[in-house]
Order: structure tokens, then sequence, then C-alpha cells
């Protein structure tokens, strides 16, 4: 299954379904997506409606948000705007890059950002209320929505192994971007090695467990935590 989407001016945009899961169900198809910056071009506009997209769930910052408008807003019945990073704007990514030699350090930047857990909290409840298709995005596409995209793919059940592999997709497709790579930047801020996940997991489940007591401390209940699940998997 071909899961990235091809808009003429969105690198980064494909969808979560179709990824079987351990309890041998299947990802809903055509429900879930996840992008990079949503880039506007007219040429776009006719593919973009096709999705009938109901929730855009914005994760930057306020200064992102400020300097470049997501003009798909226009286009869908919910817009939101959820800041996981805390941050006014970015930039802590390329500070931890500084203070190690570790290629991997990412994984310490995403569980910060699963730390902001009113922020996690409020993009559950989004997708819970959306009457249609979501699309949650960043500006990469690859880190405060990779974390995001790792917990909705835990509750759905489906295997780390998996989980990795949807993860390391993205750098292949923004390395070509030059209004997402900064060539001043280090170049492990972007890459996204399966590394990254595999290291991050153990450190989230020594944390918090499991995904469930995760969602659980941020607020929400079992059922709740249940309604999810049963909207991120095919019906049986």
């Amino acid at each position: 299954m071909t899961r990235r989407i091809q808009f003429k001016d969105m690198c980064n945009f494909r969808s979560l379904g179709g990824y079987h899961t351990s309890d041998g169900k299947v990802t809903a198809k055509h429900k879930f997506y996840r992008s990079s910056m949503m880039y506007y071009d007219p040429v776009d506009q006719d593919l973009f409606k096709s999705l009938h997209i109901d929730t855009i769930i914005d994760l930057r910052s306020p200064k992102e948000v400020e300097l470049e408008p997501n003009e798909y807003r226009q286009l869908v019945p919910h817009y939101i705007v959820v800041n996981l990073s805390k941050a006014h704007y970015r930039g802590r990514s390329e500070q931890l890059a500084r203070q190690t030699n570790d290629p991997y350090f990412m994984r310490y930047r995403y569980l910060e950002y699963l730390s902001n857990l009113d922020a996690v909290r409020d993009i559950v409840r989004a997708i819970l209320k959306a009457q249609g298709p979501i699309v949650f995005h960043c500006s990469a596409g690859k880190d405060r929505t990779g974390a995001i995209a790792f917990i909705l793919l835990k509750v759905a059940k489906v295997p780390l192994k998996t989980i990795v592999e949807d993860y390391t997709r993205s750098y292949d497709y923004i390395k070509n971007d030059k209004r997402i790579m900064d060539p001043t930047k280090n170049l492990n801020v972007y890459i996204s090695y399966p590394e990254v996940i595999e290291m991050m997991d153990p450190l989230f489940i020594e944390k918090y467990h499991s995904v469930e007591e995760y969602l659980l401390q941020c607020g929400l209940s079992e059922t709740e935590i249940k309604e999810l699940h049963d909207k991120l998997v095919n019906p049986t």
C-alpha cells in the first residue's frame, strides 16, 4: 500500500492506514494522515478536498503559525493549534544537537514533547470529536508529528517494528525540500534514524509503563482510550 499522497507542494503527507496490528486488525484507511508543513498551492486543492478532511491539528509553536499560516484551515470545518513543544519558537532540537555526539539524541526530544500531557490530551480529544478524517502536522512532519504518530500507532497495537518503519520514511521525503532543510543545522536533526524510535520506546515504557497508562496520566478516561483505539482500527 502506498501511504504517501503526492501533493505538488507538500512533501511528507501520508496515511497511517493499512498497518497490521498485533491483535489481527488493520489501522483504518482514509481516516488518519500525518504531514509536514501544509504549503498551499491551488493545484493541490482538489486533491486535498477529495480526502474529506474534517480536522487539521497544527502542532507548531505560536511563532511558526504566525510566520507560516496554514492556508488549508479555510477548507476544513475544524482547525486547532496545539503547541506540543511548549516553546514560542523552534530551536530546542538544534540546542540538543550541539550538546552531544550521539546521532540518536532526538529520542530525548520526543520524550520532552510527550511530557506535555495536556497537549496530548487535547489532541486525542480533537481526534475523538472529529466527524471525518483528520491530519496532524508540524514543520517537517517528522518530530512532533512523529511523536504523536508513535502514540496513535501504539494505541492501535501496531508492532514497534512497523512504527519504526513508518517513522523512517520522513527523511526520504523531506531531504530535498529546501523550505525544511536548513544547511546550517546539524543533519542529525533531520535524519529519521530507526534507532531513534527503537531507543525511545523502552524509555517511554520505563517512564509510563504502557501507552494506556500514559494516556490516563494525560487526563483521558478509560472510555476515551477505548474510543480512540476503536477509531484507529477498522471494525472486525
